[in-house]
């Protein structure tokens, strides 16, 4: 949004006091709507936002090869913790991060971080991207347990873990 302001001068200051104090409070509500509306959007992300039944998760894979590398961040980390390996990784092999339900550019998830959901949500992002198996999954902290509990329920999708 692109506001445009004009400032007059009155000659006399006297005449009319009742116009600054009015013409103060315009350009602050100008300012503070224009700084709102360009942050609005906030920032682009990186990959592609899925829908995974109703609502989006944040997947942003690069490289290409088999297996596809998974990564699972730790609590309150996303898909940017990411962004030093990823690269390296792609020159390799495809290497895909993501966001789950709640964090960066993810919508809400039904439940808080529970295991199976946060487990079932990332089988669905892999499906509906089209992200086939066999997977590496690697997690940082308590993604290290997401990608353990991954793995015992789709044993026949992982071909390791890091």
């Amino acid at each position: 949004m692109q506001v445009l302001i004009a400032v007059w001068s009155e000659p006399n200051l006297e005449e009319s006091p009742q116009k600054y104090p009015l013409l103060a409070v315009i350009c602050s509500c100008v300012l503070v709507l224009s700084i709102a509306s360009s942050t609005e959007s906030g920032p682009v992300p990186p990959g592609h936002l899925i829908d995974i039944g109703g609502r989006r998760l944040h997947l942003n894979c690069t490289g290409s090869g088999a297996p596809t590398i998974v990564a699972e961040s730790g609590l309150g980390a996303f898909s940017a913790d990411w962004t030093l390996v990823q690269p390296e990784a792609s020159k390799f092999t495809r290497f895909c991060s993501y966001d789950p339900a709640r964090y960066a550019w993810s919508d809400s998830g039904p439940a808080l971080d529970m295991v199976y959901e946060t487990v079932d949500d990332l089988r669905m992002l892999l499906r509906k991207a089209g992200v086939d198996p066999p997977y590496v999954l690697i997690g940082a902290s308590i993604g290290g347990l997401f990608v353990r509990a991954y793995q015992r329920r789709f044993p026949e999708q992982v071909s390791g873990l890091y």
